[in-house]
């Protein structure tokens, strides 16, 4: 069963959403414990997002949150894609639970609060998320408009 899990992990990073949803239902398939349960269904949340799928994404996270709790990196995925649905304070919430389960861990993390402020029209805030992002991950993508403000 640990092989699924590491194999739609690593097709979810490589963006190959259908080979990630089609070792995620394989795990699924072996009827795991609820933590192999909820890591499947991040997975399948995680690919959904990327296909854009929202919708079901999701249906899978909030399976994967129920299943189990605390799991960060299904707060993350889920905040994602509450932004991509528009609900930028469940994205915001979601992050700050990230945060709270894995304090500094996921840069991505910073990134989605400026992406979420942005999108509430909160600059400074933002601002102050992106530059937080940019120490964690120097290579990391920020918005023209953001770059230009911190004199990059």
């Amino acid at each position: 069963m640990k092989s699924y899990t590491q194999k739609s992990l690593t097709y979810n990073a490589l963006s190959l959403p259908d080979l990630a949803l089609h070792e995620a239902n394989r795990l699924l398939a072996c009827d795991p414990d609820d933590e192999a349960k909820a890591w499947a269904h991040a997975e399948r949340g995680s690919a959904y997002y990327q296909l854009d799928r929202y919708d079901e994404a999701l249906a899978e996270l909030n399976l994967s949150t129920n299943l189990a709790p605390g799991q960060a990196r299904t707060y993350l995925y889920r905040g994602y894609t509450f932004h991509a649905l528009g609900d930028y304070d469940a994205a915001l919430a979601d992050s700050q639970k990230a945060e709270q389960l894995a304090p500094g861990v996921f840069a991505a993390n910073l990134r989605l609060q400026g992406m979420s402020y942005d999108a509430k029209g909160e600059d400074s805030l933002a601002l102050a998320a992106y530059k937080a992002y940019l120490e964690k991950n120097p290579k990391g993508e920020v918005p023209e408009k953001y770059m230009e403000l911190m004199g990059g």
